[in-house]
């Protein structure tokens, strides 16, 4: 996890928000496809290449915006 110190700004790779999320890279990257994912940085200004980075704000927003799921266990 990087730390931007002067925005306070927080920064992970696919990797590391994978892990965070429980679920596989991979399925980031399908969600970045299929744009259902948080918003993320590419580091390109092309469609390909370049570095993928997902701001601590950006995922923020995207799990406020996920259904609660409430069970009866």
């Amino acid at each position: 996890m990087l730390t931007i110190p002067h925005e306070g700004l927080t920064i992970w790779s696919p990797d590391e928000l994978a892990e965070a999320l429980g679920v596989s890279a991979a399925t980031l990257a399908d969600w970045r496809t299929a744009r259902t994912g948080p918003e993320f940085i590419r580091t390109s200004a092309g469609q390909r290449g370049g570095r993928v980075y997902y701001t601590s704000q950006a995922v923020t927003a995207w799990l406020s915006q996920l259904p609660v799921t409430h069970t009866n266990n």
